[in-house]
Parts: structure tokens; sequence; C-alpha cells
């Protein structure tokens, strides 16, 4: 599979929708093997052309994230270095963003997830 380049086609919201787990079980292979493929920390699946509202971060293991939502984030921000596999200059050179510091986000897989320093709750 290729990146997607195209910043429209990657800012264009994904529906949520229910996945079996036999889906969730082939995008999750998917991400999994671009991920390994392009490197990085986390992909989504319309990176890899796909419009399943699905997508993998690797921050202390690989986790699947089905139909996330944002339900709580702090108040607090720092400023991270990005880079993002589908916008070739920023793997170049990183870009400062303004991150939360941390956030919960609701799943349809894993339910309530809580990332922040040091953790990554599910």
């Amino acid at each position: 599979m290729t990146l997607i380049k195209d910043p429209n086609k990657l800012r264009t919201p994904l529906s949520s929708q229910p996945l079996s787990q036999k889906n969730i079980d082939i995008v999750s292979d998917k991400l999994t093997t671009e991920l390994t493929k392009h490197g990085g920390l986390g992909l989504s699946a319309n990176q890899i052309g796909l419009t399943d509202r699905v997508c993998i971060v690797n921050v202390k293991e690989p986790l699947i994230l089905v139909n996330p939502r944002v339900t709580e984030a702090s108040k607090e921000t720092v400023v991270y270095l990005e880079q993002c596999l589908s916008l070739d200059k920023t793997m170049r050179k990183p870009v400062k963003t303004i991150r939360h510091k941390s956030f919960k986000l609701e799943c349809d897989n894993l339910g309530v997830v809580e990332f922040g320093p040091d953790k990554v709750d599910s």
C-alpha cells in the first residue's frame, strides 16, 4: 500500500461505523504492516487509503483504536516535535505543535484509554 499524501483526503473526517472482529483484524494487520514498513509512532487507516475510523499508536506497545473519540483533554499543553508519514517535509524537518499534556479516549474495542506522561492505560 502507498501512503496517501493529499492533505485534502487526510483532512476528510471519517464516520464511526461498527466493525466486526474480522474487519478489525484485517484493518489491524494492514496498519501494523504499514507502520512497520514506514516507521513512525502511529498511523491512521485513511493514510493508507482505508475509510475505517481506526488507527494504530505505538507508545509502549502497539494499540489499535477503533472509532476513537476524545472525551477529556487537559488544559495543560506541551510543545511537541511532530512528524507525519504522509507529509514528507515534516519527516525531513519535524514541526513544533502544541498538544494536550494528557487526554482520554473512548474506543469501541478498548473502552477508555488514557494517554499522558508515563502512562497509557486501557
